[in-house]
């Protein structure tokens, strides 16, 4: 109890002389910022891809009707629609769009001679760069005039029914056809975390953000390191013995890390990226003791200033590579799974990970210890 009373000594001392590092703040705004600026940014209109979308007969209602379905809300492409065909085209052109779609003319006849068999033009891809998104993003168009060839065909299937009048009105006909709406869809999908689900909604745009701001969490925790190792160069703590001067290490790292939660954690629910109070408390307070023994782990292999200087690019660059901020890759497992980021990011979508947390902050703060202890128990500096 005594050493736990110490550590919390030196946490409140360190933590004011961390608010007095213009270094540190300089580190702590970034995080407010990037919030901002992802949030910003998300709620402007645009998205991977630019489509323009036309039709040959800018008086054709019904292709007009299509091109509204195309154009319905979508977070990653940005749809515009073109009066003319010519003004499509020449978009891509002069790359204000990275493709278009043009509707052929008499739209409804040609659909109704595709759903009878003959097989010809509804529409017209205009191409700058062929890209993997690009091709994706035509499964758009395909669906939007597959609807109405379904739609036809089923008519010209229960045109060979025999049925009562009331069933063969318009509006009977429409709501038979749609037996699936949104709210009976035929697949259904099923998320591993209910809170996960709560927040399936968040724009793409923000979702990096929560990836981004842990590792600023990290980066704060290793200038806390390099905070400690300038001490150690001027034989600050040169009176302390190893034990405790390596409670004050992680005593300083913990005050970084945790001064950067919470001002992470405010992100996040201004970002609109928080799931619950319970999962978020229990995540951010492990992954703020995952944080603290992997930078006094990292101090402690290093042991002066310059290696670590060396060492923290590398490490944040990984962080960002390896963990899964802007894609999950499957590669490196074991390099990956050295990375606090690694473990909290996959914890917010499975909190069956919360053991393999705490076992994490076990061999970090016993390894970090222990190499510490090791390298001074002579008094080595």
């Amino acid at each position: 109890m005594k050493q736990i009373r110490q550590i919390c000594t030196w946490y409140r001392i360190l933590l004011k002389r961390l608010l007095k590092k213009p270094s540190f703040l300089v580190i702590l705004a970034l995080i407010p910022l990037l919030a901002l600026a992802m949030t910003s940014i998300s709620d402007e209109k645009g998205g991977f891809l630019h489509i323009a979308v036309a039709a040959e007969d800018p008086t054709d209602s019904y292709a007009q009707t299509v091109i509204d379905r195309i154009c319905a809300e979508s977070e990653l492409v940005a749809y515009e629609i073109c009066a003319t065909p010519e003004e499509a085209r020449a978009a891509v052109s002069n790359g204000s769009a990275d493709t278009a779609w043009i509707l052929e003319e008499d739209l409804a006849e040609k659909i109704e001679t595709v759903a009878g068999g003959k097989m010809i033009k509804l529409a017209h891809v205009v191409v700058g760069e062929d890209t993997t998104f690009v091709r994706t993003a035509r499964e758009r168009l395909f669906g939007a005039l597959y609807a109405d060839i379904s739609y036809e065909l089923y008519l010209r299937y229960v045109d060979e029914l025999t049925l009562p009048e009331e069933l063969l009105t318009e509006e009977a006909l429409r709501s038979n056809y749609e037996i699936f709406s949104k709210d009976r869809q035929i697949v259904e999908f099923t998320y591993l975390d209910a809170e996960v689900a709560a927040a399936k909604n968040t724009n793409y745009l923000t979702s990096p953000l929560r990836g981004l701001l842990a590792v600023l969490m990290l980066m704060c925790g290793l200038a806390g390191t390099m905070y400690f190792l300038t001490n150690e160069r001027e034989k600050t703590f040169a009176c302390l013995p190893p034990f405790k001067r390596v409670c004050v290490f992680f005593a300083n790292n913990l005050a970084a890390v945790s001064l950067a939660a919470v001002f992470v954690t405010v992100a996040l629910v201004f970002s609109d990226n928080y799931t619950s109070f319970g999962q978020e408390t229990l995540l951010m307070a492990l992954y703020v003791l995952m944080a603290t023994g992997f930078c006094t782990f990292i101090g402690a292999l290093c042991r002066h200033l310059n290696g670590l200087a060396l060492c923290l690019p590398v490490v944040l660059v990984l962080a960002v590579a390896l963990s899964p901020v802007f894609f999950n890759i499957k590669a490196f497992e074991s390099l990956q799974a050295l990375l606090p980021p690694y473990h909290y990011l996959y914890g917010v979508a499975d909190l069956s990970r919360v053991p393999a947390m705490a076992l994490y902050i076990a061999v970090s703060f016993v390894g970090a210890g222990s190499f510490y202890w090791l390298a001074h128990r002579n008094g080595e500096q």
